[in-house]
């Protein structure tokens, strides 16, 4: 919840900075998080135009990609202190105050008081944050949209640049599979070629790539 708070929600956020009033790319533009006992749902919602959705979605993964390192503490303490506030502000709504004692009781068998709430946002280290950043981006996405969308890319196109490592790595194992060499040995040497290059990391794919279909 913290991570969303500082990528997503409201006009301070990350996202509405960068991608809405630098760049005037999406009209509207948040995060939503619903965590659940068993599993758990992390959103992008955006509203945006046919001419700018080629330029969106690339900048959008762009800041998915390197928010897991590049959070700061301030920015911890300000979604910290963003959460505590609308926790006490719904308080001072009766239906918002049942709807969260009923969830509570059907997760928890008891009603959570406040003050264990901010105890456990207060808890939230930076390194907390990075860990769930990580393992949020790495998982498998899905999209839905709605409008003239031709010009919005393929859903394999968009996780590979969210998690392209793991994607190309993957794609790589399964060409090489036709190979009468071992396949750890041929994704080990790949690996090793990238890591040592220098130059752009998107670059050294590409380049061990080439380098790899001209080989085999």
């Amino acid at each position: 919840l913290v991570y969303n708070s500082i990528l997503g929600e409201g006009m301070s956020s990350r996202l509405f900075q960068e991608i809405r009033e630098k760049r005037g790319l999406v009209y509207t533009i948040s995060s939503f998080a619903f965590p659940f006992s068993d599993t758990g749902l992390f959103g992008i919602y955006c509203g945006t135009g046919e001419n700018q959705i080629n330029e969106l979605v690339p900048i959008l993964c762009d800041e998915l990609n390197k928010s897991p390192k590049s959070i700061s503490e301030e920015e911890i303490n300000k979604g910290k202190a963003q959460l505590k506030a609308g926790l006490l502000m719904a308080r001072e709504r009766a239906n918002s105050r049942c709807r969260t004692a009923a969830n509570q009781l059907l997760y928890y068998n008891k009603v959570i008081e406040p003050e264990e709430i901010t105890n456990k946002i207060n808890s939230v280290t930076k390194e907390t944050v990075e860990r769930i950043a990580k393992n949020t981006l790495n998982k498998p996405m899905t999209i839905a949209s709605i409008g003239p969308i031709k010009k919005l890319e393929m859903l394999d196109k968009i996780q590979a640049r969210l998690n392209w490592y793991k994607f190309n790595f993957c794609y790589i194992e399964r060409i090489v599979q036709k190979t009468d060499k071992p396949i750890n040995i041929i994704i080990a040497n790949i690996k090793k070629a990238i890591i040592s290059f220098k130059g752009n990391f998107i670059n050294k794919l590409k380049i061990i790539l080439f380098l790899f279909y001209q080989k085999f």
